[in-house]
């Protein structure tokens, strides 16, 4: 699974839209929609960012070989 689909798929099992995690992230939701297009586009910095506000780590966010959301 790759890094967008895993988090557009941790945020909807969190029940948070992406307007909310937008706010927290202080970007757009158009932006923060694009992250959850093109995650790979995406620094080391800002993943860690979208996994605070997930409320995961960064290794569960990023461990795309585990399908813990399928």
């Amino acid at each position: 699974m790759e890094y967008a689909k895993r988090i557009r798929l941790i945020r909807e099992n969190k029940g948070f839209t992406q307007e909310y995690v937008a706010d927290k992230l202080a970007v757009s939701q158009a932006a923060y929609s694009k992250m959850e297009r093109k995650a790979g586009n995406c620094s080391l910095l800002t993943l860690e960012k979208v996994a605070e506000v997930l409320e995961v780590t960064l290794p569960f966010l990023i461990d795309v070989k585990k399908e813990h959301y399928e």
